[in-house]
């Protein structure tokens, strides 16, 4: 998965603020249909792009059809050697020498699909007749050869309708002139034959012309049930296409699913790249939960497309399908997330999540000058790539829960101004995203102590909570708005969870996590390692996790600069080895004095 450059077609894919910058008043009427006609995808383009995969497909089968067909049409050759000996007749010669005829026709048209397989649709129809056309001729020839029309040789016809049938799937008019032109060209050949030599003519005794018609009606009744079977097969791989086809984009493979839809890898045609598609599915029937849920994804999108920083995943395109579904694309990564990378190697180096965490800290420091609040940092949303080459290199996911301060220093016009996200997340049993109401449940029954501790909680508003307990600030927890200093303790909360591969607080259930963060004293991470982190790493990671906001660090800059400092001090400390003691003794006074210098 791999980003790639903007192009002018990204630049005008994307629409205005104004369009999008809304109220969840807003996102209900857009559900009942205040459309924008740049959003819905025309019938036209969708048919086209069917098309060009139809042709695609239909030189791909046609080829195996000619290889395979040819070959199995080989194979028979001793059934004619059989046929003839079997009647006392000496045609077999002469049969073989007409398989022969016909597979060299057949390799000849799969080596040319092979040197061009990208053809019209139109060609290759055509192509398709004309071979059908000379296979049925053969047939015929044989037929003459070995009597006329009465011969058993006119059902090998049957299985040359059948195998283009089958493999190749059409809509009745076009699989009717396919059937109907071998046929054709049967009789043709027939016919001539007669002509030429009247011996070959029909017989007029009753045995011969029961027989003809008895091999017609076969025929006919084969072609007919070949040229629905046909039409039923391309009705359904039509619709097999739409469904996997959402605006300019064909879906390939689904990489996730969550609360808020699912992310797919599909290719624009027109960017000719891979993107992932976020996919937010609506009920036929709106209501205020896909009105919510619409707010909150125009919420990302607004978000996410506001923001520059190389950090923060791009956005390319969103909109609305014309089958109901609103979808956004953003760059498609190679990678994978922070809580994978910890779930496989464990505890990572300290120089490495240091990095990992500043990188993710300078991509929220623009979001917090928009205005903008992630409220949902954790491992899960920063993902690790290589881009142009550069190693480690985050990209901060999902804006999903993001707010926006209407006061915020961001280009907006007065009708334009985005009011604080309400909570609109999804339920997950594993400590997942919070469901609004979620901590507050009643206990369950015979849980007395649950009751009483859910009683004298200090988490009373967890219903306004939102974004992921594992990693969720105190005062969100106590259902307070969010600000950049609860993306701070967030990030406290991964730096930790990177360097220990354990939270900070794991707890039973979402509500005892929640009572954690803001009752309970995070445990040192250097009581979690068997070697002590050093001394300067832990301060970093404490003041993030400080209870009341105004401890921690005050902007996301500060955090980078404590970073930085201690990336020196290891590197440093690494250089000297054993000898990094005395250093590290006054590196504890470096580190007070500059945390009391920014407090100042």
């Amino acid at each position: 998965m791999a980003g790639s450059t903007k192009g002018d077609e990204d630049a005008r894919s994307v629409v205005s603020a104004r369009d999008w910058a809304t109220s969840e008043a807003t996102a209900a009427r857009s559900i009942v249909g205040e459309l924008s006609p740049k959003r819905v995808l025309e019938a036209a383009e969708r048919s086209q792009g069917y098309e060009r995969d139809e042709a695609a497909a239909r030189g791909y089968r046609m080829g195996k059809i000619a290889l395979w067909g040819g070959a199995i049409y080989l194979a028979s050759a001793p059934l004619d050697v059989a046929y003839n000996l079997a009647r006392g007749r000496d045609n077999s010669l002469t049969f073989v020498l007409i398989r022969l005829a016909v597979v060299t026709l057949l390799l000849v048209v799969w080596l040319g699909l092979r040197r061009s397989p990208y053809n019209s649709l139109r060609k290759l129809v055509a192509f398709e007749a004309m071979t059908l056309s000379l296979v049925a001729a053969s047939i015929a020839l044989m037929c003459l050869i070995d009597g006329g029309g009465a011969s058993p040789v006119v059902t090998g016809l049957i299985p040359v309708l059948v195998a283009r049938g089958v493999a190749i799937p059409d809509p009745w008019r076009r699989a009717a002139v396919l059937t109907a032109t071998p046929v054709a060209a049967f009789l043709v050949v027939m016919a001539i034959g007669g002509i030429l030599d009247p011996a070959l003519r029909l017989a007029n005794d009753a045995s011969s012309v029961s027989t003809a018609v008895f091999f017609a009606g076969v025929i006919a009744a084969t072609g007919l049930m070949v040229i629905y079977s046909s039409h039923i097969a391309w009705d359904l791989r039509r619709n097999l296409h739409r469904a996997r086809t959402l605006g300019r984009y064909e879906l390939r493979r689904r990489l996730g699913r969550g609360g808020m839809g699912e992310v797919w890898a599909a290719w624009h045609a027109g960017l000719r790249q891979e993107v992932a598609l976020k996919i937010l599915p609506l009920p036929r029937v709106p209501d205020e939960r896909a009105a919510r849920a619409v707010a909150r994804f125009e919420r990302e999108v607004f978000a996410t497309t506001k923001l520059r920083h190389p950090n923060t995943v791009r956005v390319y395109d969103f909109g609305l399908s014309a089958e109901g579904f609103w979808y956004y694309a953003m760059e498609l990564l190679d990678g994978e997330t922070v809580g994978e990378i910890v779930a496989r190697e464990g505890p990572q180096p300290i120089a490495r999540a240091l990095n990992l965490l500043r990188q993710a800290a300078r991509a929220l420091g623009e979001a917090h000058e928009l205005g903008i609040t992630h409220r949902d940092i954790k491992p899960e949303n920063l993902f690790v790539s290589t881009t142009a080459g550069e190693h480690d290199f985050i990209k901060v996911l999902d804006f999903g829960v993001a707010s926006v301060a209407a006061e915020a220093s961001i280009d907006l016009t007065p009708s334009e101004r985005v009011r604080r996200a309400p909570a609109v997340p999804e339920v997950d049993a594993e400590l997942g995203e919070l469901e609004p109401g979620g901590i507050d449940a009643a206990p369950a029954e015979g849980d007395d102590e649950g009751a009483d501790a859910h009683e004298s909680s200090p988490v009373t508003n967890a219903s306004r909570a939102v974004g992921t307990p594992l990693y969720i600030s105190p005062e969100v927890a106590r259902g307070e708005a969010a600000d950049s200093r609860s993306d701070i303790y967030a990030l406290g909360c991964v730096l930790y969870f990177m360097l220990t591969s354990r939270p900070v607080f794991a707890e039973r259930d979402t509500r005892a996590v929640m009572r954690a963060h803001v009752e309970r004293e995070p445990t040192p991470p250097s009581e979690q390692l068997e070697e002590p982190l050093p001394y300067y790493v832990e301060t970093v990671i404490m003041r993030c996790l400080a209870k009341e906001p105004k401890l921690r660090y005050q902007s996301t800059e500060a955090l980078v600069r404590a970073i930085d400092l201690c990336l020196r001090l290891h590197d440093n400390d690494r250089r000297r080895g054993v000898e990094s003691l005395p250093r590290v003794r006054d590196t504890i006074i470096k580190v007070e004095e500059w945390v009391e210098a920014e407090d100042a």
